[in-house]
């Protein structure tokens, strides 16, 4: 079962050509349509005339909208439940479409084809362009019913069973000009990807931007949690110990395990940073 998820609020058309870059992949598509924090009047309303009469179409029109934009993905994942395991989902914002979608479902396959006894393939990474030509990888096919909640939008996520919340950030790849890599390309043709058209948007969205929401929530989050430890920290910003020069800050340098160059599968249990 693959559920397609989109989250929508006054889109005016662009919705619309999200859910139906998902349609070669998904038997079904969940459109969710409501403000987060507090409601505007930019951009026109959402219109779902091109996809309400398809079957595998579900629109929602939440008009009290959400605290923030977990709260709206995780209402999203519980519509999800009603499905018989296994269930992955493709997340496709609104002001993206993805391309060969319909090469999604082979992705899945190799990848659980590829995992090792005692590991669990949760998220599969894809790339994503901007209007630049540049290109970062992201984490938009989850597997939903090992999903417990959205902790944190797309970017922190708690699975069922896992002890630690597993942090999926946006890893910037290459720009035009740069040396090309078996990871720092441009998606091939072959291959499925997302496109941020946010270009389209009306300009005054700039300024609503949710990922700048998510960084102020991140921040408010680090900072009451790091206060509950007794640490002080400014901005929000994780202290690092002097005295301790085995605690650093973990970062992603791209490497991949030679059996596992795509970072297709975690070990059960395991964390990512």
């Amino acid at each position: 079962m693959i559920v397609g998820l989109v989250p929508t609020y006054r889109e005016g058309p662009l919705a619309a050509d999200a859910v139906r870059s998902l349609l070669p992949c998904c038997d079904a598509i969940l459109v969710t349509e409501g403000h987060v924090g507090q409601p505007h009047e930019h951009g026109d309303p959402t219109d779902p005339t091109s996809f309400r009469k398809i079957p595998r179409v579900t629109w929602t029109n939440k008009p009290g909208g959400w605290a923030n934009e977990a709260a709206k993905r995780n209402e999203m994942l519980q519509r999800t439940r009603r499905y018989p395991p296994p269930v992955w989902g493709v997340y496709v914002d609104a002001d993206e479409v993805l391309i060969n979608g319909e090469l999604i479902p082979s992705i899945i396959w190799a990848a659980e084809r590829r995992a090792e006894p005692g590991n669990d393939v949760v998220a599969i990474p894809l790339h994503i362009t901007q209007v630049d030509g540049s290109v970062a990888r992201i984490h938009r096919v989850i597997r939903l019913d090992r999903l417990d909640r959205h902790v944190l939008s797309m970017s922190q996520l708690q699975f069922i069973d896992q002890s630690t919340t597993a942090v999926f950030p946006n890893i910037a790849l290459w720009r035009p000009g740069e040396p090309i890599g078996p990871e720092n390309r441009p998606p091939l043709l072959g291959e499925p990807s997302l496109h941020h058209r946010d270009y389209l948007r009306p300009p005054k969205r700039e300024d609503l931007r949710l990922h700048k929401l998510e960084v102020d929530e991140y921040v408010n989050d680090t900072r009451a949690e790091l206060a509950r430890l007794g640490f002080n920290a400014e901005d929000g910003g994780t202290p690092i110990h002097v005295d301790r020069p085995e605690l650093i800050i973990a970062t992603d340098t791209g490497k991949r395990d030679q059996h596992d160059p795509f970072g297709l599968t975690r070990q059960k249990g395991g964390n990512d940073a």
